[in-house]
């Protein structure tokens, strides 16, 4: 039995989706998908939203011509808006419009053309964030008593004490316990004490931050295989991945076996549902996505042959930063800093939407302060108000 609401589906069932679940549930994710630091506080299985890294290729084009929706050019994030939330792959800017593509950004990004002088092509990269775990001990180990007596008095203290499953056919329960507490109580990690197999003591986001420090300085390691530490602390970590699709043209796998159809979904919708609902794949034909519950590696394994479709099977990889940053340390404070400079980098299709509907909302504030001065009020004006209310780049 558990002390409080943990509930860790290696026995019993759990309602959420298999993205929000501890590892293995969520793979092909290394760990669960979490809300973005400064997201608002989500409901109940809802997925935080999608984030992007974007491209702009200058001098690059992809599929000219086959152009899915054409718009004059004026915001550049509108535009970005535009391609995400109506499903284009990308788009193609040629002096004043913008030229959507309706293939994936994987088959687009394959298709690249040079020689377009006028042209810029900016493609877009789905990022999602993960929660993973590291474990660590410590480098100068503390007498077995200390380090039994510390966990014991910090195990007593309420809310941070969890009593663990104990399941001999399926041990992994404790720690899917361990990092469901973690995430539903919104702590920083937890540890294990070698005293105390059937409990687990929760450290708040406080006290992970100190331990990161301290593993900073070098009074933490990661656990080595067949260490006689006698606990461990499992520290957790924000990841950023990126989610693809890869197209395997002219191919099937377990062809007429249907977990779901779509009729025309776009490839944002059904990465989407690929995470929502587990599916590893799925097959287009004549506009249909036909999805597939069978994990990736099994899908490529059972493809074959199959006219007039493309399947794409769910990708998913670690951001990586830059050419210039390729070569940084892999000490732990790098790394830490690596992520944030990721996270810098993303695109928020709702706080871009929110932050334009609130210069909307000031600018028609701002033109209705007086009747009679309506007609001083000129664009450049406008921008300067924006601008001072932190608006605008």
């Amino acid at each position: 039995e558990l002390f409080g609401d943990a509930s860790p589906s290696w026995y019993g069932h759990v309602d959420e989706p298999l993205v929000l679940a501890p590892h293995p549930w969520c793979e092909p994710l290394p760990g669960p998908l979490v809300q973005w630091p400064d997201e608002p506080r989500l409901l109940p299985r809802q997925l935080p939203e999608a984030r992007y890294l974007w491209s702009a290729l200058h001098g690059f084009d992809a599929d000219p011509g086959e152009d899915s929706l054409v718009l004059r050019a004026g915001d550049m994030d509108e535009l970005k808006l535009v391609c995400i939330n109506r499903g284009f792959g990308a788009f193609a800017l040629h002096e004043d419009w913008a030229y959507m593509r309706k293939a994936a950004p994987e088959d687009l990004k394959a298709k690249l053309q040079e020689g377009f002088r006028r042209t810029v092509f900016f493609l877009p990269q789905e990022v999602r964030l993960c929660a993973v775990w590291t474990e660590l001990e410590k480098c100068e180990q503390q007498p077995v008593e200390e380090g039994t007596e510390a966990f014991e008095q910090s195990a007593s203290e309420g809310d941070s004490r969890l009593l663990l499953p104990i399941e001999e056919k399926h041990p992994e329960a404790a720690v899917e316990a361990c990092q469901r507490a973690c995430l539903e109580r919104d702590c920083g990690g937890y540890e294990l004490s070698n005293s105390r197999p059937s409990e687990a003591r929760l450290i708040s986001r406080e006290e992970a931050v100190g331990i990161q420090q301290a593993w900073f300085r070098g009074e933490f390691r990661h656990r080595a295989a067949g260490s006689s530490s006698p606990g461990t602390v499992h520290l957790m970590q924000l990841l950023p991945v990126c989610i693809s699709l890869e197209a395997v043209p002219g191919m099937d796998a377990f062809e007429g076996s249907n977990a779901r159809v779509m009729k025309d979904p776009g490839f944002v919708r059904c990465r989407q549902i690929c995470l929502e609902e587990g599916y590893g794949g799925f097959a287009l034909s004549k506009g249909n996505a036909y999805f597939r519950t069978a994990a990736g590696p099994v899908l490529r394994s059972r493809l074959k042959p199959a006219p007039a479709t493309t399947f794409y099977i769910l990708n998913v990889e670690e951001v990586r930063e830059p050419q210039r940053h390729l070569h940084s340390s892999d000490a732990p404070d790098a790394a830490e800093a690596r992520v944030q400079r990721v996270l810098s980098q993303l695109w928020s299709p709702r706080a871009t939407a929110a932050s334009r509907r609130t210069a909307q909302s000031l600018l028609h504030s701002c033109r209705s302060i007086s009747c009679d001065d309506q007609d001083e009020w000129s664009l450049l004006e406008d921008r300067e108000i924006l601008a001072q209310a932190g608006l605008l780049p």
